[in-house]
């Protein structure tokens, strides 16, 4: 069996960093943002939140 007999795997990935007082909610909802920018950039990408 050789790698390219498999399904392959792709991953898009947003981060945030949390800061000081902002909302658990507000967190996701930035790396959510990231994330689909990272999608909409291509495969294999990761996206940061401003």
């Amino acid at each position: 069996m050789t790698p390219n007999d498999g399904p392959s795997v792709t991953a898009s990935v947003g981060v945030a960093l949390w800061t000081q007082g902002e909302s658990f909610e507000r967190l996701v909802e930035r790396a959510d943002e990231a994330m689909y920018f990272a999608r909409a950039s291509g495969r294999n990408q990761v996206g940061v939140a401003d």
